[in-house]
């Protein structure tokens, strides 16, 4: 799988914190090294390139929205 540096990094960071529901807040502080910015959507567009190449093998995808909170890494979808 080919991947950029900084999605590497947000697969490293969802890795560790595997079935931890993770902040986007959270998510620009560890990974990006940057404070919170409402207007800012580089977390989510990030998000969303990963989940694309996560699933280029056809299996379901791994990265899961938690609406209003975060992100969370898990086989099946949050209830």
């Amino acid at each position: 799988m080919d991947l950029t540096p900084k999605e590497f990094q947000l697969l490293e960071y969802f890795l560790l914190h595997a079935e931890e529901v993770v902040r986007r807040t959270e998510l620009l502080e560890k990974v990006w090294d940057l404070h919170f910015d409402p207007m800012s959507n580089v977390v989510d567009v990030h998000v969303a390139n990963l989940r694309k190449k996560l699933r280029s093998d056809g299996g379901s995808p791994l990265v899961h929205t938690i609406r209003g909170v975060g992100y969370v890494l898990q086989r099946e979808p949050p209830e």
